[in-house]
């Protein structure tokens, strides 16, 4: 692990009303091929890989809509700035509904919504060394504007169908939560992970040295229903620990803070008090 991150983000299961459209969505937004598929539920990644990113599975749809917390966006890490750029290019050629490009300090990063409203980043790393490193440790981030030009002009000759470059991973996980503050404190002791960086309503922490591996903000409000795992939006993430014992250390942490641990065939699954589920193994 690059960042020395004591876990590493494998996964994020979604749970949708259209499957089938949403499985094309993911294949011509994002390039994504279909690595699993049965008739309830698709897997997809970097064709020729064997790890699925993402996987979508059908659930009915509500009978009344109501908002919840869960998934804010989940961010997908290309490998290099060209990649980037090559993105870029196609999203503007297939006219994607993009909502905004940001120069983080330590990314670049480009932003769209699925059709049913899941949010997700393409983003880049920057090298480290351009990044802002404080003494303690904490890895403070901006919004500003992308350079939008320059990132399209480093795109790689496109070729065909657009498709998500080998070495592409999710880099990060965005939460949508009732209290943020609360939040970090429960996933920071859940997972050994420190705050990099922190607002009055949200905060981004990570298990390394990474910039963050999970975020978790309070924009939508503190009255909103936590989320249920048929209900569409996030069912679950999924983490691969550094070995069987910090596994155990994980599941026995969120226990120790009352949460309900779930022994899968292989896992766990923990969730914390917005509904959202963590899936877990180990190596």
């Amino acid at each position: 692990m690059m960042y020395q991150e004591t876990f590493d983000l494998e996964s994020v299961t979604l749970n949708v009303i259209n499957l089938p459209y949403m499985v094309a969505f993911y294949q011509q937004a994002l390039g994504m091929a279909i690595l699993e598929e049965s008739p309830e539920r698709v897997g997809l990644g970097v064709q020729g890989s064997d790890r699925p990113l993402l996987y979508l599975e059908a659930v009915a749809a509500p009978q009344e809509s109501q908002a919840r917390y869960g998934l804010y966006h989940v961010a997908y890490l290309l490998p290099s700035r060209e990649d980037l750029g090559t993105f870029l290019v196609h999203a503007i050629k297939q006219a994607l509904p993009l909502i905004g490009a940001s120069d983080h300090g330590y990314s670049e990063a480009i932003y769209l919504e699925d059709p049913e409203g899941n949010g997700i980043e393409v983003y880049r790393d920057k090298p480290i060394s351009q990044w802002e490193i404080e003494p303690d440790g904490r890895i403070p981030g901006v919004t500003l504007e992308m350079d939008g030009q320059g990132v399209y002009d480093s795109a790689k000759p496109l070729d065909g169908p657009y498709k998500m470059p080998e070495g592409s991973r999710i880099g990060h996980i965005h939460l949508s939560v009732q209290d943020s503050k609360r939040a970090a404190v429960w996933w920071n002791q859940v997972l050994g992970m420190e705050t990099k960086f922190q607002m009055s309503s949200a905060a981004w922490m990570s298990s390394g040295t990474y910039h963050h591996q999970l975020a978790a903000n309070q924009w939508a409000g503190s009255r909103l229903a936590p989320q249920e795992p048929d209900q569409a939006g996030l069912k679950h993430f999924s983490i691969v620990a550094s070995s069987p014992q910090e596994e155990a250390a994980i599941v026995s942490r969120a226990q120790d803070l009352g949460a309900q641990a779930q022994d899968l065939a292989g896992g766990w699954q923990v969730t914390d008090s917005n509904g959202i589920s963590l899936v877990l193994r180990s190596l």
